[in-house]
């Protein structure tokens, strides 16, 4: 929102004075002055201002003699407007600054006819700012006060002769009184500590006349008013009207509708003008009809819902209520008679239906912050007043129809001068705080201890409504830069550990140590996603107001936008590993979802080979040995619809299932295009797996002797496990010598057949007191060799 200074000192008298400015312009005394050669209006000075020479200077005031201290800007300095002095050469003379008059220097508002005088006893050289000692604020200055106190603003820029600032829209939301000049100019004499200028339009209105019939909704429209102008000429607004609307960024468009959003733009409140032979003297408010249309002012026709407010003629729809107004009653040039409505909608069903139309007017912004409904009256006098002004010749046709069944309820608050200093942590004197609401436009009566405060129906709209409230606008006012910085006097004791939060972290810190990359996913996926996954819709829920398309639903599953997540990066990498932690919303018979906490984990290898599939089971495991004393990873026949039916083992404690570890099933692949890269997935409940008993660390020595390893490939049948096979090599150990046992390669192929896998196997042997033998490692090795064999197995070189 853009707000114009010098709008605001309409309402708010306080001096503008840029300190900055003053503090380059010296004290300059005037040696010599002689006509300007070419010029018969310009002299020309020679100024001393305290250094080894004076400097010449070219200059036009008629007030100009010898012998006078005057105010001098040097090349270099800048003025108030965003003007710097250079040397420039004028009709033939080089010019060396600038001898300036008051309202060069910020010193007055209107043109000055001379230079500024000043006292001859003012030594040379010094600064104006220590010459002047005024007090006042710059606009630099004023915008850093309404951060501090009021609302953020982003930018201070030059108009013309008006300083404007650009206000962050998001800090006025809770603030509907701050949406005009006049509110901010209510929050700047607040702040200023100087009074506020009334703004009670008195226009002359009839008291009988032309009236018209209005039904009105008051669940849609608390308060409406309105009243008929006639005998009306549509031109270009006065010059001024249309300066001061460019200077915060409205184009004027006609008298009638510059009026309009003047008021807006000031009071906050916006308006809206009817063309009267067109709308009629019948006008309803309601909710419209299904299949209702509309043709708003920006001429595209709007198809209206149930939920969308209207005002119409008693035939069709002329306006889509305090968003837009419709094309088909807008002011033309042949407009001779108006309506002028001035109303107060239910903040709710405006933003609702703003919404739905991706329609956000500057009306529409305005009334879904709940603005009073007081303001309405005051909008539709002002009006009328700029009407009489600047159109004397039309004709106010009627009095106002003010249709208002029911006024808001006062609010009455008690506000303990206890709490202001217990909350704000500061010394405030009840007398100041009743001085600072007082000045925000609250009714203030002290009673023994307390004061008893009466709420502005300004602030009323949802923003105070309890006594924190007042002592907020206590704290901000009185300053929080002025507060004291300091610890508080309590005990300093440390926050109670989130054992869940603290997993989750070192679950993380584990994932990051083996490679895996954290990625982050919404909660939702399309019908198309879950279609693509393989997963029943029936056990979804749909959102009914999904953002769009590709989040229609709650996911029960983390794998559909982790594919989406690996396809993005297959752009840039063939093999990689990386991890989400979030949550899935499963449909249960009550009213919330089933909400649980999971992981899922992708390793994703170019190649056909399974070792993707074995280093995710590598990974699994070493996660779960540091939250889990025992659990076991063995074969499923039920696997999750996102696994390969054959390649899926199921993750077990001891009384639960928490997960299962799977190759992707090769039609999901196909629908999310992954190509011809192999996938393996680990999804587990963390929930599940939190509440476990927890693994114990124990501390283990590292060895003092040399290892031993070597390795053996066996070839056995396909539907022999590598669960199998391991637990055979770890039985065969009899003294504990085998610290270790890897695969590191599986193969299938040529010279190995049909239904057969080569599984080849790096063993590690050590013992604690001594250096094992070779005669020792090859009694291990013949043991190992001997039971894969029992099992099935044929030792390939042996």
């Amino acid at each position: 929102m853009k707000l114009s200074l010098n709008w605001l000192r309409e309402f708010v008298d306080f001096p503008l004075l840029d300190q900055a400015h003053l503090a380059e312009i010296v004290v300059g005394h005037v040696l010599s002055v002689q006509k300007h050669p070419n010029a018969d209006k310009l002299n020309i000075a020679q100024v001393d201002v305290g250094e080894n020479e004076p400097y010449t200077i070219v200059c036009g005031a008629a007030n100009l003699k010898k012998d006078q201290k005057v105010a001098v800007a040097l090349p270099g300095v800048s003025l108030p407007g965003d003007f710097t002095i250079a040397r420039r050469e004028i009709r033939g003379i080089e010019s060396n600054g600038m001898i300036c008059a008051e309202d060069e220097i910020g010193l007055a508002a209107e043109r000055q006819d001379g230079i500024m005088i000043l006292d001859p006893k003012l030594k040379v050289g010094t600064k104006m700012n220590e010459v002047l000692k005024l007090s006042g604020y710059s606009p630099i200055k004023l915008g850093q006060l309404i951060t501090l106190r009021t609302a953020e603003v982003e930018g201070v820029e030059l108009h013309k002769k008006d300083y404007i600032y650009d206000i962050d829209n998001k800090s006025l939301t809770h603030r509907p009184d701050l949406w005009g000049h006049y509110g901010f100019a209510r929050e700047l004499a607040a702040i200023l500590n100087t009074k506020l200028l009334p703004l009670a339009p008195a226009p002359k209105l009839p008291t009988k006349g032309e009236t018209m019939t209005i039904k009105s909704d008051s669940k849609i429209c608390p308060r409406f008013c309105s009243l008929i102008v006639k005998n009306i000429k549509i031109e270009p607004s006065p010059a001024w009207l249309q300066e001061k609307l460019e200077a915060v960024s409205i184009p004027p468009i006609n008298n009638i509708v510059d009026i309009t959003n003047f008021v807006m733009v000031e009071l906050g409140h916006p308006m809206h003008a009817f063309d009267y032979d067109k709308a009629g003297n019948n006008l309803e408010i309601r909710m419209a009809k299904s299949g209702e249309t509309l043709e708003t002012i920006d001429h595209k026709t709007r198809k209206l819902t149930i939920e969308d407010p209207v005002i119409t003629n008693g035939k069709v729809v002329i306006s889509l209520a305090g968003i837009m107004g419709g094309a088909s009653t807008e002011i033309t040039d042949s407009t001779t008679n108006i309506i002028l409505e001035a109303a107060n909608w239910n903040p709710t069903t405006i933003r609702r239906s703003s919404t739905t139309h991706g329609l956000r007017s500057e009306a529409s912004q305005r009334f879904e912050k709940s603005l009073d409904p007081e303001l309405a009256i005051i909008a539709l006098k002002r009006a009328v007043e700029l009407l009489q002004d600047i159109a004397p010749k039309a004709e106010i046709a009627g009095p106002i129809i003010d249709i208002y069944p029911q006024k808001p309820k006062q609010i009455t608050l008690t506000l303990k001068h206890q709490h202001i200093e217990s909350y704000i942590g500061a010394e405030i004197t009840i007398k100041d705080s009743q001085k600072i609401l007082e000045s925000l436009g609250f009714k203030v009566e002290p009673t023994k201890s307390d004061l008893k405060v009466t709420v502005p129906t300004w602030r009323a709209t949802k923003d105070v409504t309890r006594e924190v409230d007042l002592i907020e606008e206590i704290a901000r006012i009185y300053g929080y830069d002025n507060i004291p910085c300091m610890l508080p006097n309590t005990p300093t004791e440390t926050p109670i550990t989130n054992e869940s939060r603290q997993s989750e972290h070192n679950l993380r810190k584990i994932l990051q140590g083996l490679g895996a990359t954290e990625v982050y996913n919404y909660s939702f996926y399309s019908k198309t996603d879950l279609q693509n996954a393989l997963l029943d819709e029936a056990d979804h829920l749909q959102l009914e107001n999904y953002l769009a398309e590709t989040q229609t639903h709650l996911r029960v599953s983390m794998v559909p936008n982790l594919l989406h997540s690996i396809h993005a990066n297959l752009k840039y990498e063939d093999n990689f590993t990386i991890f989400e932690l979030g949550r899935t919303y499963n449909k249960t018979a009550d009213f919330f979802p089933l909400e649980e906490k999971k992981l899922i984990v992708a390793v994703v290898n170019k190649s056909k080979k399974e070792q993707q599939f074995f280093k995710l089971k590598g990974i699994v495991e070493t996660l779960l040995n540091q939250y889990l004393e025992a659990f076991a990873i063995n074969p499923t026949n039920t696997p999750t619809p996102t696994a390969h039916p054959q390649q899926v083992a199921t993750i077990k404690t001891e009384d639960h299932e928490i997960g299962q570890i799977f190759n992707l099933h090769p039609l999901i692949k196909d629908n999310y295009d992954l190509g011809n890269h192999s996938i393996a997935l680990a999804e587990i409940n963390i929930g599940n797996l939190l509440h476990h008993k927890k693994a114990v660390n124990n501390f283990q020595e590292l060895p003092k002797f040399p290892a031993l390893d070597f390795a053996v490939s066996v070839v056995v049948d396909e539907k022999v496990t590598i669960q199998e096979l391991t637990a055979t090599i770890k039985a065969t150990d009899k003294n504990n010598l085998i610290q270790n046992l890897a695969i590191f390669d599986i193969y299938r192929g040529q010279n190995i057949a049909t239904n057969k896998k080569a599984i080849a196997y790096k063993i590690i042997l050590s013992h604690p007191d001594r250096t094992l033998t070779d005669a020792e490692m090859t009694t291990v090795r013949e043991a190992v060799c001997d039971n894969l064999e029992k099992l099935g197995g044929e030792i390939r070189g042996r």
